[in-house]
């Protein structure tokens, strides 16, 4: 059975929160070391309805260095992210044409059933009716994830494989994916790739550096005293302070956004906001900017060509970095980040049409900076 453990090891980045003995692999190449989690519907460290529930990584280390970890301030399996390392979210296949009552497709979870609400909201939990099946290949540097999903009521149905590989010899990691669509109806969807990236588990602030191959634009000013963007860069200018939560769990005003940025509609933290009018005609006071979190959509990239589905992230004070490739052309960015985590959230565009098949992959090369010293 299930046994959540609090530690309460509140360090440098406000908490720490693990599950006993949830369902894992080891792999190793000899350079890189890393445990990943295995879907499982009874014991799975992960249970929520938002992400898919392959892929996720536990920890990873090489050449003295850590990158993924518990980021999250408190842990409940049910919750839609408590959940590490690099993990996909698809927007639904069919929830827009979906009543309520019937069935809609999230790709790495199952079929759900609708509830009564006007907007699907990645936060909510949502009934799950049919898991799918899973079938899991383990090798000594690689974990292959299947995931075998049919809804004859909806039209639906694909056969979804995850292939997490450490590339042998090298700090490098690939996480393979390809979708056969196995029903009906079409499949055009969007995923993005949150990697909750914990550069040697410390702080968020200045050191950190997030590049992208092409100059950064933003739909609204970064209006905020904790970054600034250069440039190809978004720089941190001072430590992102630690969410407080509410009693029960709510987090407190002002603090940032949940995982996957604001809720829609809302401005995200870090960028200026404007007030609404108020009763009367007159403006609202605009909220000040959050000193939890910095997040913004990210603009500027090509969405034709896969050169810019390329960043880093570095931590220059422990000389960690990491660069993360994509094979498919980008079809948004957006940017989210706590004191714990910094998350270039990259999107790309899924189709298949029935019978047919799409395939893509990102690429992770974890490095030291030569600039830096080893690591402290």
């Amino acid at each position: 059975m299930r046994t959540a453990i609090l530690t309460g090891l509140l360090l440098s980045l406000g908490f720490v929160a693990v599950a006993a003995d949830p369902p894992s692999a080891n792999i190793t190449n000899g350079v890189v070391k890393a445990k990943l989690y295995l879907p499982d519907q009874q014991n799975g460290y992960y249970l929520g309805t938002r992400f898919d529930w392959s892929g996720s990584v536990a920890s990873l280390e090489t050449n003295g260095h850590s990158y993924f970890g518990v980021w999250f301030p408190v842990y409940d399996p049910h919750k839609h992210d408590s959940i590490t390392g690099p993990v996909e979210d698809y927007a639904p296949l069919n929830y827009e044409t979906s009543k309520p009552g019937e069935t809609f497709i999230k790709i790495g979870i199952g079929v759900f059933k609708r509830p009564e609400e006007q907007a699907y909201h990645f936060s909510n939990p949502y009934e799950v009716l049919d898991y799918g099946k899973w079938t899991i290949r383990k090798g000594a540097d690689f974990v292959e994830y299947r995931h075998e999903v049919t809804d004859p009521k909806s039209g639906f149905g694909y056969i979804y494989t995850k292939t997490v590989r450490l590339t042998p010899g090298k700090p490098e990691m690939t996480i393979e994916h390809n979708i056969k669509n196995t029903g009906t109806k079409a499949i055009a969807t969007n995923v993005y790739n949150h990697g909750f990236f914990m550069l040697d588990a410390q702080p968020t602030g200045p050191g950190i550096a997030v590049t992208f191959p092409f100059e950064i634009k933003t739909p609204r000013p970064l209006v905020t005293p904790m970054a600034e963007i250069k440039g190809k860069q978004l720089i941190y200018l001072q430590e992102l302070e630690a969410q407080q939560p509410n009693a029960g769990g709510a987090q407190a005003r002002g603090a940032a956004p949940q995982a996957g940025g604001p809720p829609a509609g809302a401005p995200p933290a870090g960028v200026a906001r404007t007030g609404a009018p108020a009763a009367g005609g007159a403006q609202a006071a605009p909220r000040p900017p959050s000193r939890t979190g910095v997040s913004t959509l990210i603009e500027g990239f090509s969405t034709t060509d896969p050169k810019d589905f390329d960043f880093h992230i570095e931590n220059a004070k422990s000389g960690a970095g990491i660069r993360v490739i994509g094979d498919k052309p980008l079809w948004r960015i957006n940017f989210w980040s706590t004191r714990t985590t910094v998350c270039p959230e990259a999107y790309v565009e899924v189709k298949a049409d029935p019978g047919k098949d799409f395939s893509w992959k990102l690429t992770y090369d974890f490095y030291a900076l030569p600039q830096a010293g080893a690591k402290k």
